[in-house]
């Protein structure tokens, strides 16, 4: 038993690496193909990260992106606060959450949406600004 439970600790360390990386090698094909305007490919990409991580920030952040540039703002505010509720995101994340808010008419999310940025970023000027 004492030799088992080693290799069981070293595969499991393993799977888990191999898991991330797959995720990685999506996030970053995912951007690659952003940098080439390559919208649709990118999206696959990350809807890929999402099946392996459904929690993934990143991923809900970046399609929101996709989605607000096709102007299909209430997909990309569903995205987006997916990403927000999974707790790594940036002030972008936030910033174009109050946008897409803005363009559907949203006045008072929009406000909210600056507020809780300047929450946790008082010295972001342009969360102060969006308000």
């Amino acid at each position: 038993m004492r030799k088992i439970l080693p290799l069981i600790i070293i595969l499991v360390f393993l799977s888990s690496a191999v898991f991330a990386g797959s995720v990685n090698s999506h996030l970053i094909k995912g951007h690659n193909y952003l940098m080439e305007g390559s919208a649709w490919e990118a999206e696959r990409e990350y809807l890929r990260v999402l099946e392996k991580d459904p929690k993934n920030g990143e991923a809900y952040t970046e399609l929101g992106t996709i989605e607000m540039k096709r102007k299909h703002y209430g997909k990309a505010i569903a995205y987006f606060k997916k990403a927000i509720s999974s707790g790594t995101v940036t002030p972008e994340t936030f910033i174009n959450l109050a946008y897409c808010q803005r363009k559907q008419g949203k006045l008072q999310e929009a406000a909210e949406t600056y507020q809780s940025l300047i929450k946790i970023h008082p010295e972001l000027a342009e969360a102060h600004l969006g308000l």
